[in-house]
């Protein structure tokens, strides 16, 4: 089951659908609570009204929406395909697209990266290590880690004075974990080599 578990959100597509599907949730329940509940996006909407009968998008105006707008005249044009839906449909939609613009700026922008260096399989749970995992090895064909033999000895002794998170999960803990990503790994049919190897293999497809 937690192979399942693992397998399915490994995968970005159903991530992303997950995404969308709250996204549309969470408007539509703000709808439902009434005008307070989706205050902003009203503020958003009368930006378009506003400047359509040339009035002062920057004004205060309580009979339609609390608070002040602070976006100029090019967000009118933004707003406008949602502003001219019925509330409902214009805010869940509205909140969909910016979803949308969010996950496609995940896809296409390495921005966010998380080393997946010893201290990483030392401190995070084993499931979301491996979770990263496959997602480096999905999106470049290799993991490169690399563990120190340290890690396997009990380096938790006060006289060591090192921090917490260094000897966190070492000794026995660390031969369990190291065995359990193993297994892991072969199940999955992951190839593994040493450095030399692989940048051996590397230079050789290249060439070719």
């Amino acid at each position: 089951m937690k192979q399942k578990f693992l397998k399915l959100i490994s995968d970005y597509r159903i991530i992303f659908v997950i995404y969308i599907i709250v996204a549309a949730l969470t408007a539509y329940s703000k709808y439902k609570r009434g005008t307070g509940g989706y205050n902003n996006y009203l503020i958003f909407k009368n930006v378009f009204y506003n400047t359509l009968q040339e009035r002062n998008i920057f004004s205060q105006y309580p009979d339609l929406f609390f608070d002040s707008n602070h976006y100029g005249v090019f967000f009118s044009l933004l707003i406008a395909p949602f502003a001219m839906m019925p509330d409902g449909f214009g805010a869940v939609l509205w909140n969909v697209a910016g979803t949308l613009v969010f996950l496609y700026a995940i896809y296409k922008l390495p921005i966010f990266r998380i080393s997946l260096f010893w201290l990483s399989f030392h401190n995070f749970p084993l499931w979301i290590y491996k979770f990263l995992s496959k997602l480096s090895l999905n999106a470049t064909g290799f993991l490169n880690i690399y563990f120190h033999p340290w890690e396997f000895a009990d380096i938790s002794n006060p006289k060591y004075k090192l921090p917490n998170f260094t000897f966190k999960n070492t000794n026995e803990a660390m031969i369990n974990r190291f065995d359990d990503f193993i297994k892991w790994a072969k199940k999955n049919n992951y190839q593994f080599s040493t450095t030399k190897e692989f940048l051996e293999n590397w230079t050789q497809k290249n060439k070719n």
